[in-house]
């Protein structure tokens, strides 16, 4: 239910189960769209040539706990 004035809406009513529905399925999209995002910049690093193999990755790791 929209709640208009002058033809301007200015308030939505719509039932909880909707409203969670939505909040959900945003949530679900953003975090599509964060995954994309990060698969994007994995990619660009890998072709400008910034990658390290897992065993480097774990060597570094290890030296930044001492």
């Amino acid at each position: 239910m929209f709640v208009t004035n002058k033809e301007v809406s200015k308030l939505i009513i719509q039932p909880v189960a909707e409203n969670e529905r939505e909040l959900a399925d945003r949530n679900t999209e953003q975090q599509a769209i964060a995954l994309l995002k990060i698969t994007m910049l994995s990619k660009k690093d890998i072709i400008e040539g910034r990658k390290i193999t897992p065993e480097e990755a774990l060597c570094r790791r290890r030296e930044r706990r001492v």
